[in-house]
């Protein structure tokens, strides 16, 4: 790539990723359900900000701008411990953060410290590196970024499968002893927001498989992936504004 290129996946992976970060705005703005919002908001952003990556490397803005290269790889290991400490904070209105609660994001940390040697490389090598991986429109994937891949989908899904229980086990305290219709619509929400993560870890551990099977993949592969990505924060959004206007108060 040697110019920057807007073509039609890059513009819809871009605009998904403008709507998720105007409604994490939105959402940090609002009142109600402060605490849950700002959580989900952080969700948002850390997606959003790697859509944008992607939509950067599919128009060719990365390689123009290396420092986006790779940039969001830690947020995707914040993915499943933002989206477990949401439904907390919305499921259970006496829940509190505590300090000890960084642990969730050492995943990410460690990732961080990880990348390190590739973000303080000079853009030049940064540029050769990743042109490097790329042979008549194939690129090739290194082991390393498979074993990065399959580790996020795991934590990814023990989060998910974590808040998964908490939600049956606060459906099974209001069939026993509340008919809260709020709390219903909230858990309601929260089903729909599972499962636009079941589609995510499904349609990204497929690909793993893909990689792994034959070592190289097209980056069109991708696009199908992004683009569900990119659809879901719209319907995110969607769904965001019929929740908000059926929670406005914890459960």
């Amino acid at each position: 790539m040697t110019g920057i290129t807007f073509n039609i996946w890059a513009v819809i992976i871009l605009f998904g990723a403008a709507q998720g970060l105007f409604l994490s705005i939105y959402l940090l703005t609002k009142s109600a359900n402060r605490d849950a919002n700002k959580w989900l908001a952080f969700l948002l952003t850390a997606i959003s900000l790697h859509l944008f990556e992607y939509g950067a490397d599919i128009s060719g803005i990365a390689l123009k701008y290396p420092f986006i290269l790779a940039s969001t790889y830690p947020l995707l290991f914040c993915f499943g411990p933002l989206y477990f400490i949401y439904c907390r904070y919305l499921l259970d209105k006496n829940y509190k953060l505590s300090p000890k609660s960084i642990v969730h994001f050492i995943p990410a940390l460690l990732v961080l410290l990880l990348m390190m040697p590739f973000y303080t490389m000079p853009n030049n090598q940064k540029i050769s590196f990743i042109l490097n991986l790329e042979s008549n429109g194939n690129l090739k994937i290194p082991v390393e970024q498979l074993v990065f891949m399959a580790i996020h989908v795991a934590q990814t899904v023990i989060y998910v499968f974590a808040a998964y229980k908490l939600i049956r086990k606060k459906e099974q305290e209001l069939k026993e002893f509340s008919s809260d219709v709020m709390a219903v619509k909230k858990i309601n929400w929260l089903n729909t927001f599972s499962l636009f993560f079941a589609i995510y870890l499904t349609l990204y551990f497929l690909l793993i498989v893909a990689l792994t099977i034959i070592n190289s993949f097209q980056v069109q592969v991708d696009y199908v992936m992004l683009l569900i990505t990119s659809f879901s924060l719209y319907a995110i959004g969607y769904s965001a504004k019929i929740g908000r206007a059926s929670c406005r108060e914890r459960v």
